[in-house]
C-alpha cells in the first residue's frame, strides 16, 4: 500500500533522507520475466537460493538471461503471474519469510513449521500444507515451463521438499546455491537500519528471520551448535541466521552432489558458463570477453562506524562459530581503516536516527 507523506514521523524522514545519501541507486530487477516460450521436454528447472541480501537476484537475472530461460522472482509471496487473489493469499500466508508470533504459534499447534515440513510431526498438516506447495509448484511450471529459474529463499527449509515435488512430476531440477559472507549480509543490513532495536523502517524483520530459522534447526543436521547460542542482539540474530541457512544448504548439497553447485557469488559470477556446463545446462549466449570481473567485496572492513558497532554487538564466542561454520574469518581491524566517506557518514546518521 502506498503511504503518504503524513504517513511518515519525523524521525523515519530523516531516517531515509540519510539512507538516500549512504545507498546506491537500488535494482529494479526485483521481477518474473515469462519471455520465452514454455517447454516441456528437455532440461528440468534451475533453482537459486541463499540468504537474503547474499546477490540471488542477480543470479536469477543473469542465468536467465544466458540461458534463454524464464525467471520467476520469489514466487511464494509476489503473484507477478496474476494467479487468483484468494488462493495467492493463502500461498503467501503459509509459506511467508518471516511470519509474526501468532502465526508461528499457530503453526506450532502442528508441532513444527511450514518452513521446515520435514521436522513438522503431525502428518495430516504436513501433508495438507506439501499439497499446496505442490500445487503452486506444478502451476508455475504450467506457466514457464522447464525453461525457467526460479529464485525463492523462503524455501531453504524445504529444499528437499521442493526438490523431490518437482522430480515426481519429471521435472528434475538443478540448484545454486550461494554460499553467503556473513559479514556482507550483515553490512547491508545495518545500512539499511535493519540492526536498529528500536526501529525498523525497511521492514528487514530481523526478529522473525532468527525466529523461524531457530524452530527450523532445531532438530536439523549439524545445527547443535548453531541452536545452543543464545544470541543478545539483532547483530548476533542474523548472523546465526546466515549460519543456518548456509547449513541447511550444505546438508541439501551433500545429499545432492551431482545436481546443486555450492559457490560463492562472485564465482558464480565470473565462471557461470563453466558452472552452467557443470551442471549440464546448454547456454544459449556467448560469453563476453570483455565482462567485467567481479572480486569479494570488502566495504565492511572500509567503514570505521562499523567497526565500532560490531566490536560492541558481536561476541568473540559468535566470531568463532562464524569462522567453523562458514568460508569466512573474523574481520581483520588491525588494518589501517580511511577516513570515512560521504556515504557512510550518511549512513551512519540513518542508523543513528534509527536508534532513537
Amino acid at each position: 500500500m502506498n503511504r503518504s507523506l503524513l504517513d511518515y514521523s519525523f524521525r523515519e524522514i530523516g531516517f531515509r533522507l540519510f539512507q538516500k545519501l549512504g545507498l546506491k541507486t537500488r535494482s529494479e530487477a526485483h521481477f518474473s520475466q515469462v519471455e520465452n516460450q514454455p517447454m516441456f521436454d528437455g532440461q528440468g528447472p534451475l533453482l537459486v537460493s541463499g540468504v537474503p541480501r547474499s546477490g540471488t537476484t542477480t543470479i536469477l537475472h543473469e542465468y536467465a538471461r544466458d540461458l534463454g530461460y524464464n525467471a520467476l522472482f520469489e514466487p511464494l509471496v509476489f503473484n507477478h503471474l496474476g494467479f487468483d487473489e484468494e488462493y495467492f493469499r493463502k500461498v503467501a500466508a503459509s509459506f511467508r519469510a518471516n511470519p509474526e508470533p501468532n502465526e508461528l504459534a499457530v503453526q506450532e499447534v502442528a508441532s513444527g513449521i511450514y518452513s521446515h515440513l520435514s521436522g513438522m510431526s503431525c502428518s495430516a498438516t504436513r501433508e495438507r500444507v506439501r499439497s499446496l506447495l505442490s500445487e503452486h509448484l506444478d502451476k508455475l511450471t504450467n506457466i514457464a515451463g522447464r525453461n525457467v529459474v526460479i529464485k525463492e529463499l523462503r524455501w531453504m527449509g524445504n529444499l528437499e521438499e521442493v526438490d523431490t515435488i518437482l522430480t515426481m512430476g519429471e521435472h528434475t531440477p538443478k540448484h545454486i546455491l550461494i554460499d553467503p559472507d556473513p559479514y556482507m549480509v550483515l553490512y547491508t543490513h545495518y545500512r539499511l537500519g535493519g540492526l536498529s532495536e528500536k526501529n525498523d523502517f525497511c521492514n528487514m524483520a530481523v526478529d522473525q528471520m532468527y525466529e523461524r530459522r531457530f524452530r527450523m534447526a532445531f532438530d536439523a543436521k549439524n545445527m547443535a551448535a548453531l541452536v545452543e547460542y543464545k544470541p543478545q542482539n539483532k547483530w548476533e540474530k542474523l548472523l546465526i541466521s546466515v549460519l543456518i541457512d548456509r547449513q541447511f544448504m550444505l546438508n541439501f548439497k551433500e545429499a545432492h552432489p551431482d545436481r546443486v553447485m555450492f559457490d560463492l557469488f562472485t564465482t558464480l559470477m565470473n565462471d557461470k558458463f563453466k558452472k552452467m556446463n557443470e551442471l549440464g545446462f546448454i547456454c544459449s549466449a556467448e560469453k563476453n570477453e570483455d565482462e567485467r570481473v567481479l572480486r569479494h567485496s570488502n566495504r565492511h572492513l572500509q567503514d570505521i562506524f562499523f567497526k565500532g558497532r560490531i566490536q560492541s554487538k558481536v561476541t568473540d564466542e559468535l566470531h568463532q562459530l562464524v569462522e567453523d561454520f562458514s568460508s569466512f574469518q573474523r574481520p581483520d581491524w588491525a588494518q589501517r581503516i580511511p577516513k570515512p566517506n560521504f556515504r557512510q557518514w550518511s549512513t551512519n546518521l540513518s542508523v543513528v536516527i534509527c536508534d532513537l
